[in-house]
């Protein structure tokens, strides 16, 4: 009886590990909240090694601003200004969420730009903070060369999205006007959540669906932009939160492979931020890089519940059946011999 507790108990062990492994194999999340309340004022962002951990940092020319500030009563934020470049490190996997918590000083405007499904651009680089420069008939100018944007504009809140041109410098920005209910105050700290799940973005702010952008048709652009070599979602539909469609484009540049998430300011727009948040599918892999083998278990008798006494029961039973059998099958062969 106390090996077959014994045996029991290694089964049991074995079926709460099997369940264990199961649910962190559901795509585990991990969250990379970077807030800035306990580092020092006048700290730079390159001696941040919580958000350097995760995100890459250029500064253009300039009397570039990347620090901690004390923003009054409001606490310690990280203060941008001038041309800063912010962009995730690594490129990312479907689904996360990119999430920030930020101000403006003075009046905001399209030099704030918030992005995302945006290409990691190093080497040559075209930063966030540069301007497409267009100058033709079919778009407006903007930020950065791929991906989309919210931006904090002063009568309200626009979509601005990459588009391809077949004149100008190839790169152009459509622009979507965003409705949002209420009084809206950039210069007060507003939380902008986006969520990608692959397919879909959807922009939040304040808690309140801004607008969903569906991405379709991959392909390429024959553009001449060595400095951009991405495929890109060419199909853009924005829809309120209503459903109704606002704006529906073929020509987009929505990087659809090796996208990053990212920040731009331009100019003298200066933005605190008081939290950065990164949330996004971990790889297992990477916190046991070198696991134990498990021992192979020895086959399971189906159960057709999952209610621990049954299978216990159930388990038992077979043990008692199988110990049954051997004791008869001895007898049976004690009766032979005599």
């Amino acid at each position: 009886m106390m090996k077959m507790k014994k045996l029991f108990g290694k089964k049991k062990r074995f079926l709460l590990c099997t369940v264990l492994a199961l649910c962190l194999s559901i795509c585990p999340i991990y969250a990379s909240a970077v807030t800035f309340e306990e580092a020092a004022a006048g700290t730079k962002i390159a001696e941040l090694s919580n958000l350097m951990e995760e995100w890459y940092f250029y500064a253009g020319l300039g009397e570039t601003v990347a620090e901690i500030a004390d923003d009054g009563e409001n606490g310690k934020a990280l203060l941008l200004d001038k041309y800063v470049h912010m962009s995730s490190e690594k490129t990312l996997e479907t689904p996360y969420t990119f999430e920030t918590v930020f101000r403006t000083v003075e009046k905001p405007s399209w030099m704030l730009g918030i992005f995302i499904r945006s290409g990691i651009v190093k080497d040559p680089l075209f930063p966030n903070f540069e301007v497409d420069a267009y100058d033709g008939a079919n778009g407006s100018m903007g930020l950065g060369g791929s991906g989309m944007t919210i931006a904090i504009e002063e009568d309200g809140i626009d979509l601005r999205i990459k588009n391809y041109q077949d004149d100008g410098r190839r790169i152009s920005t459509s622009i979507c006007r965003l409705s949002y209910n209420g009084t809206f105050d950039a210069t007060e700290y507003n939380r902008l959540v986006m969520k990608d799940d692959g397919k879909t973005v959807t922009f939040t702010l304040n808690d309140q669906l801004l607008a969903t952008v569906e991405m379709s048709n991959p392909g390429t652009y024959d553009d001449g932009r060595a400095e951009l070599p991405f495929e890109f979602y060419k199909t853009a539909v924005v829809k309120n939160a209503e459903g109704e469609v606002l704006l529906s484009i073929d020509n987009a540049r929505l990087v659809s492979e090796n996208y990053c998430a990212g920040i731009g300011v331009r100019g003298d727009t200066p933005t605190y931020f008081k939290e950065i948040t990164l949330e996004k599918a971990e790889d297992p892999s990477v916190t046991d890089p070198d696991p134990e083998p498990e021992p192979e278990p020895e086959p399971e008798p189906p159960v057709e519940t999952g209610d621990s006494s049954v299978c216990a029961g159930a388990l038992t039973l077979v043990f008692a059946a199988a110990a049954a059998g051997t004791i008869l099958r001895r007898r049976r062969h004690a009766v032979t011999e005599e």
